[in-house]
């Protein structure tokens, strides 16, 4: 992007209320399926009690959140880290971006003058990129990194931290975010069709670690072609089932809706 460094930084403050819109909006999704993955297993599945889904929904979010910084690992779902790393070039600015969400980077090039200089090894240049292209991105970034006695791109730059305070979404962001009815029953007909298979498993006769190994095997058959139609058999039935959401619901108030197990089977 051209430009000084001071010019660049306030056009990237002029994202943050985007940012922050965004971020919003992604906690508030992964509440909603959470909470409705809570209230459809209460209802599918007969579970006594009534629950704040919101609630409950809300708390792992944060638990996920808290785990995720702790071990530096990743969660899509819930990361709403981004930091952008401005380093002067001549009378440009390069940006380098740390984001888990691809439109978070395309806001970038939305800034007057911005465009992309996406560079990676190991991999061949993109067909639209010429060969000197490319070749101009590597020395770009091996003189800009060069800077840091280790490579950091923190350490060769500014950067500038998007992430807000974590903030519980309100009753109606969560319900705009709430999933549809198709996508509610295929992911309770997926746990209805693998609590089958679990219940076949002689856990006591297993390690956790050989269990849990035997559970995902479980998983990626059932995602594969040929349980398509069992699948779409299942879900047919719960979504005949599964009640209209709304701000009561979500916090706990559900009549159980017992399936009839046997209907539909698969073979593991």
């Amino acid at each position: 992007m051209p430009g000084t460094m001071g010019d660049v930084i306030h056009q990237l403050d002029g994202l943050r209320p985007l940012i922050a819109q965004k971020a919003g909006q992604l906690i508030a999704r992964a509440v909603a399926r959470l909470a409705t993955d809570y209230h459809d297993r209460a209802v599918i599945f007969g579970a006594e009690g009534q629950e704040d889904h919101m609630a409950n929904a809300y708390a792992e979010v944060q638990h996920r959140i808290a785990e995720m910084a702790s071990t530096n690992g990743r969660d899509p779902e819930i990361d709403t880290h981004f930091e952008v790393v401005i380093c002067t070039d001549g009378h440009h600015a390069v940006m380098i971006s740390f984001t888990e969400h691809e439109d978070w980077f395309t806001d970038l090039l939305s800034l007057p003058g911005a465009s992309d200089f996406s560079y990676w090894d190991g991999a061949g240049r993109p067909e639209e990129v010429t060969a000197e292209e490319w070749s101009n991105r590597r020395r770009t970034y091996q003189r800009i990194l060069s800077r840091d006695p280790h490579g950091r791109p923190a350490g060769c730059g500014v950067t500038l931290v998007f992430q807000k305070p974590l903030t519980a979404p309100t009753p109606a962001e969560i319900l705009r975010e709430v999933p549809d009815l198709e996508t509610r029953a295929r992911r309770m007909a997926r746990q209805s069709l693998l609590a089958d298979w679990a219940s076949t498993v002689d856990i006591d006769q297993m390690s956790p670690e050989k269990y849990m190994k035997e559970m995902m095997a479980a998983v990626t058959r059932l995602n594969g072609p040929d349980h398509v139609e069992a699948i779409n058999s299942k879900a047919a039935m719960i979504a005949e089932r599964l009640p209209d959401l709304d701000e009561k619901s979500l916090t706990g108030c559900c009549e159980p809706a017992v399936l009839d197990q046997e209907e539909v089977t698969v073979d593991f």
